[in-house]
């Protein structure tokens, strides 16, 4: 039987049901408040719910990480039903509209709602796509992925435009992991050079371990992808600033790689620093 989404979850959702829009709506809001720690207000403004959308029913931009997400949100309380890739293969060709800045001039001259087009304009999705911006389509499903669904999802990653995809399972899962106050605990292996490492113990308990590791490794760890490993930085984003500009100029040439670390994270008995 399809697994459900968790009835808290649900519960939750209708927290953020706003009059004249509809579920799914309340159900990205929630999302990017829970998941991607957006601001509610901000979470309700980057939402998108109206005819003629195109297929966007939201629009967020990361200016850390230099994307542009857009996001369709499908919200369904038929436990014996599956999600499958009809939506994932139309909300790809959505992207379309938003590959250049003349696409994006190309949607706003269009019949698209005044609504989309006003989210597009208060996003500066146009200037941003001419600084180099890149797109990201974010999925959204109360169901749970079906083999189709997981077939195109798996095609989608090696095209020129990621697709995260999160169904009834996947979000289940990142809820319980939001939902606790603990450090995520998790096993994983590193190609370490024998001898490359530092390590100091600071206290009774706690050790730091200086050390290069491969980015590729590092993206494979729990809690990356949704942001979850970060949750407890009480520093977290910084926001438009020139020094994220230059630190992604920098990120931008291989060359420079070896030079610099990029994260710092604590793990239960060890602080490690991570480079390229």
């Amino acid at each position: 039987m399809p697994e459900s989404l968790n009835s808290r979850i649900a519960d939750e959702v209708a927290e953020y049901q706003v009059k004249g829009r509809n579920e799914s709506a309340a159900f990205l809001a929630w999302f990017l408040v829970n998941f991607l720690r957006v601001d509610p207000e901000e979470a309700r403004d980057s939402v998108c719910d109206s005819q003629n959308d195109k297929g966007i029913d939201g629009i967020l931009v990361d200016d850390q990480t230099g994307e542009i997400m857009l996001f369709q949100a499908k919200y369904k309380t038929d436990d014996r039903k599956s999600q499958g890739d009809n939506d994932l293969r139309n909300f790809a060709g959505a992207a379309s509209w938003f590959r250049t800045p003349e696409t994006v001039d190309s949607l706003i001259a269009s019949t698209a709602s005044e609504e989309l087009k006003s989210l597009i304009q208060r996003c500066e999705v146009r200037k941003r796509l001419s600084e180099g911006y890149m797109v990201r389509l974010v999925f959204l499903s109360s169901l749970p992925f079906d083999s189709n669904a997981k077939e195109y999802i798996s095609m989608q990653a090696r095209s020129d435009t990621p697709l995260s995809a999160w169904d009834s399972h996947a979000i289940n899962e990142g809820f319980i992991r939001f939902s606790k106050p603990e450090k995520i605990m998790a096993t994983h292996y590193f190609d370490v050079v024998p001898g490359g490492y530092f390590v100091q113990k600071i206290s009774d308990t706690t050790e730091i371990a200086m050390l290069p590791l491969k980015t590729r490794q590092v993206a494979d760890l729990q809690g990356i992808a949704d942001r979850s490993l970060f949750a407890r930085n009480v520093r977290f984003g910084v926001g438009k600033t020139r020094v994220n500009r230059d630190i992604k100029s920098t990120i931008m040439q291989r060359e420079e790689h070896r030079n610099f670390c990029f994260i710092i994270m604590e793990l239960p008995s060890y602080v490690m620093t991570f480079g390229f």
